[in-house]
């Protein structure tokens, strides 16, 4: 899906990360609704596709924008933060659910997943100039 939505615009891998995390944020949102087995885990899969989404061309978005001789360091700092962010989420969701129920804290990922779209879509512009002064400096080499 990314590599179509590239081959249309500079900044379509950016679209298909915005169309990831508003995917999985939509379907984080119901679960205080679900009563059943079964839709807890269609939502989950759900979820889980939208957050692959953005996943799946996370570090292909990343090159896209990233001189070539800062590509690893970028990949390693994105990782990195990556795991960070998992690894405080493991943490901080259980306790939030204590205090506030697993709904709200769904609520609460599903809202961080807002606004990182709404990040990204902010970004686009900056996102385009970037990708087009690098591609006229290759072709101009």
């Amino acid at each position: 899906m990314a590599p179509s939505f590239a081959a249309k615009s500079s900044v379509g891998r950016f679209t298909v990360l915005a169309i990831g995390l508003t995917l999985a944020a939509l379907f984080l949102l119901p679960f205080p609704l679900v009563t059943s087995v079964p839709l807890v885990g269609l939502l989950l899969f759900a979820t889980s596709f939208g957050k692959g989404l953005f996943d799946g061309c996370i570090y292909a978005a990343m090159h896209d924008v990233m001189p070539a001789e800062a590509r690893a360091t970028a990949a390693g700092l994105m990782t990195m933060l990556g795991f960070i962010g998992a690894g405080i989420t493991t943490v901080l969701l259980p306790i939030l659910a204590v205090h506030t129920g697993l709904a709200a804290g769904f609520a609460m990922m599903a809202g961080l997943y807002l606004l990182a779209v709404f990040a990204l879509l902010l970004a686009r512009p900056m996102v385009a100039r970037v990708i087009a002064k690098q591609e006229s400096g290759l072709t101009n080499a």
